[in-house]
């Protein structure tokens, strides 16, 4: 029995260890290559993972044989500069066609597709080899990279030259101008800059149409993993969706000395699934529910149809209570209230205030609409005596009624049987 359990316990040590990977839900990858010496590997993530990871690393996925093996990470993440940001000038944009507009402010509204009303497309006359446009930060911001979205291949850019400036007058050179190959996500890397102005150009192919921006700064990130011996390991990412896990970490440590692992380049994974809810939409901001119209109003890049905070954005979804709404905006989020209900509109649900300023919550506090920190309830009916109407503690009070009627029906009783005894007598 004792070996049943030690094996049992062992068993449920190593399940994190072992838990199956389900390949097609993952765009990337890169070969992780290192020595083996019997101790955890440190692996700095470069620039690609750090861009196309999600921001708290939930996504990353150490495989070996196809299945997740535990690691540590340490991330410094990098801020999204554009979505807080204003494109203040663009040389030139398309005219509106059917109540569809194709503004300069559709680069930075936080939808990442290409649907009706989601991308800034030029005046391809006027901007017939090359366009640009001017992002004003706010404020003079350590920026090193641009992620551009561009999904239509015959309105897309082949080449880019970035410029800066602290006052949208003087303009200097951050990087010249430089090609890349087409693709629908291109992203470009200059030497860190701290200006408040950027200004992007952009030669096209025929004309140019861009979904969304993305400005970053520098960032971080290093893991640590315990490898077995003659095993082959990868990196997954880029997972929208993915959920952290749990592993069991008890074997990982850092010291001094570890092997450094180092990462191949980015390899595109060929049997990804990109369109897993038959939307229509390769980059759909709810991959895993229908949702062709990829309406996002709080834009922080989840669909309404899977945001647990619709108008306000909560990108990292935290739901402390597991009730659906997200900490962002359930008024009370460490309290499971569906209903949300808020009699006094003072922002705090009903199950989590204190209405009347006397330090017990709502759902504890005998009178809540009237401030008696003592809860004194002298009936003993529930009801505390600053707002009980009827303090009557023979009617409202039930073990007393009852005693009170059973002594009476008792001393009625026996007054009764002496009665019957003394006519009985005569």
């Amino acid at each position: 029995m004792k070996n049943m359990f030690i094996c049992s316990l062992l068993f449920f040590l190593i399940l994190p260890m072992v838990i199956s990977f389900e390949e097609s839900k993952w765009p990337y990858y890169k070969e992780i290559a290192f020595e083996y010496n019997g101790e955890p590997v440190e692996l700095l993530l470069d620039k690609e993972v750090l861009d196309m990871m999600n921001n708290d690393g939930s996504d990353i996925r150490i495989i070996t044989e196809n299945k997740e093996t535990a690691y540590v990470i340490k991330l410094t993440a990098p801020q999204n500069y554009a979505h807080g940001a204003k494109i203040i000038q663009a040389s030139s944009t398309r005219t509106q066609f059917r109540d569809i507009d194709y503004e300069k402010d559709n680069m930075v509204d936080g939808r990442y597709d290409s649907g009706e009303g989601s991308t800034w497309e030029i005046d391809a006359i006027k901007d017939k080899s090359s366009a640009w446009f001017i992002l004003d930060i706010g404020s003079n911001s350590l920026t090193n990279s641009i992620t551009i979205w561009s999904q239509n291949p015959q309105y897309t850019w082949k080449s880019i030259q970035i410029e800066g400036s602290y006052d949208n007058k003087e303009w200097f050179n951050v990087r010249d101008r430089t090609s890349y190959s087409v693709s629908s996500i291109r992203t470009v890397y200059y030497p860190p800059v701290d200006y408040r102005y950027l200004r992007f150009i952009l030669w096209h192919t025929q004309s140019l149409s861009i979904s969304e921006i993305e400005i970053k700064g520098v960032s971080t990130g290093k893991l640590y993993f315990l490898p077995e011996e003659n095993k082959e390991y990868s990196l997954y990412y880029g997972n929208r969706q993915a959920v952290k896990q749990t592993y069991n970490t008890s074997k990982i440590y850092y010291k001094l000395g570890l092997p450094i692992a180092k990462l191949s380049s980015q390899t595109e994974n060929t049997i990804y699934d990109s369109d897993q809810d038959n939307d229509g939409v390769i980059y759909d901001n709810c991959p895993l529910l229908y949702n062709p119209d990829q309406k996002d109003d709080d834009n922080d890049g989840l669909g309404n149809a899977c945001d647990n905070c619709q108008f306000v954005a909560n990108a990292d979804q935290r739901d402390y209570d597991k009730d659906g709404l997200g900490d962002r905006c359930d008024n009370c989020n460490a309290v499971v209230n569906t209903d949300q209900r808020d009699e006094d509109f003072n922002g705090r649900g009903d199950l989590c205030d204190d209405r009347d300023g006397d330090r017990k919550l709502n759902p504890d506090d005998n009178c809540p609409g009237v401030y008696n920190p003592s809860q004194s309830d002298l009936d003993k009916d529930g009801i505390g005596d600053e707002c009980d109407e009827k303090d009557d503690r023979i009617t409202e009070n039930k073990f007393l009624l009852w005693t009170v009627m059973i002594v009476t029906i008792l001393i009625v009783g026996f007054l009764a049987l002496n009665l019957i005894k003394k006519s009985s007598k005569k």
